[in-house]
């Protein structure tokens, strides 16, 4: 009887009992099979990430519910699956001309004076701003979702406290919630320039209503309750979304 490679583990079978590796031979050490093995861990992965991106947008709360009831090889886990869309939307983001600033700070009148003000000081040209601050605020969009996670997580926790529910389970929640909202701000990144709106849709309209339905889904279908929680979770959604616009806007003029 052989011995796993990975942890010394009896071997019976193709795969280890213990740790799941496979059995191990000097052929894989081989080009080809080293090219292949490549190929079946990303097709695996791909065909996961494929499904899973179905499911979260055309199912809203379903990969959640999914995920506590143990359901979890047939889909990408929630945190991987949050940080491999981030690294999407950053390479694609990077390839798309976007402007935030235009549809984020246009109606601010008191932004609108600060930037005027600071841009005349330094002898920059509206421009310039409008160019460092689209690079600031997509650039941490991610750290600012992660951010807004663990905000929507916490609250969440004190909305459904009766529900005796454990913090992972609305941390799943938040996870995929802020996972699709990459993805429409994806979205937003590539209609932007052929769609003026796109921005408005794509990060107020469309989160609102993909909200109730994970609500609805995952917490409550009791109607009163679901069109409460769901209105407050917005409100704090958009004012999550409000104060990074302003943070972002206060610290493209704070480094001019």
């Amino acid at each position: 009887m052989t011995n796993c490679t990975n942890c010394g583990a009896a071997l019976i079978g193709k795969f280890c009992s213990n740790c799941g590796q496979k059995k191990f031979s000097p052929h894989d050490l081989t080009i080809s099979k080293f090219i292949l093995n490549f190929f079946e861990d990303f097709f695996k992965f791909d065909s996961n990430v494929f499904r899973s991106l179905q499911e979260l947008l055309l199912k809203p709360g379903y990969l959640s519910l999914e995920y506590i009831k143990g359901r979890i090889a047939s889909h990408v886990k929630p945190l991987k699956f949050f940080i491999f869309i981030c690294i999407v939307v950053f390479f694609i983001g990077k390839l798309v001309s976007q402007n935030d600033y235009s549809f984020a700070l246009e109606d601010l009148d008191f932004m609108k004076s600060k930037i005027e003000l600071v841009t005349t000081k330094n002898g920059i040209s509206k421009d310039i701003f409008i160019e460092k601050f689209n690079s600031n605020y997509f650039s941490k969009l991610p750290f600012f979702y992660l951010i807004a996670i663990i905000v929507f997580t916490l609250l969440l926790s004190l909305l459904f406290i009766k529900q005796k529910r454990v913090v992972a389970e609305h941390l799943v929640f938040s996870l995929h919630f802020y996972t699709a909202c990459l993805v429409f701000s994806l979205m937003d990144s590539l209609l932007d320039s052929f769609f003026g709106a796109a921005y408005y849709i794509f990060f107020f309209i469309v989160p609102f209503f993909y909200l109730i339905i994970a609500i609805r889904n995952y917490y409550t279908k009791n109607i009163f309750f679901l069109i409460f929680s769901s209105l407050l979770m917005y409100v704090f959604y958009f004012l999550i979304q409000y104060y990074w616009i302003i943070l972002t806007a206060n610290l493209t003029v704070s480094f001019l």
